[in-house]
């Protein structure tokens, strides 16, 4: 379900500060325990929950900049904007993510220890969940081509810089 509300600039602006803490403690979690000792430190929630919420807030954020953006007056092409900022920033975060596995024995004294390295997200999902950024990326930039190609401004230029742009 989705809660629709109207809410001032100021609101907005106080909103987007918290999603984005939010999305940057979520993303962090899911990039410092997703390949971890298996006896080592747990996260504090289950990868895959904050690997749906991340990418549940990004999508509210993008929402969200995009209503600021065309409160202040913007274009339609800042909702494209927006949303390839926001879909690149999700793929660099992907590609931060381990998905390293491995067993290790360690000598300790007259003792070995084994240690097992274990990843939530498997190398395919990650592959996937990457397409499909890459995907939503090149969309975003097809529309804003588009917007760009058929979008006509006027300039003016001075007699010193004229000479390097006609």
């Amino acid at each position: 379900m989705t809660l629709s509300k109207q809410i001032t600039l100021a609101q907005a602006l106080k909103l987007k500060k918290r999603l984005a803490g939010q999305l940057s403690k979520h993303q962090e979690i899911v990039r410092r325990f997703n390949s971890r000792v298996s006896t080592g430190i747990q996260p504090p929630i289950p990868i895959e929950e904050a690997k749906i919420t991340s990418f549940a807030l990004s999508q509210a954020l993008t929402e969200l900049k995009s209503a600021i953006t065309v409160a202040n007056g913007g274009l339609p092409l800042a909702e494209h904007l927006v949303g390839l900022a926001e879909a690149k920033g999700l793929l660099a975060w992907l590609r931060s993510i381990s998905t390293n596995t491995a067993t290790q024995e360690i000598p300790v004294g007259n003792n070995v220890i084994k240690t097992e390295t274990i990843a939530d997200i498997k190398g395919k999902d990650l592959e996937d969940l990457v397409q499909a950024q890459e995907n939503r990326i090149a969309y975003f930039q097809d529309e804003i081509d588009t917007i760009n190609a058929s979008t006509r401004i006027v300039v003016g230029f001075s007699d010193a810089v004229r000479k390097f742009v006609l």
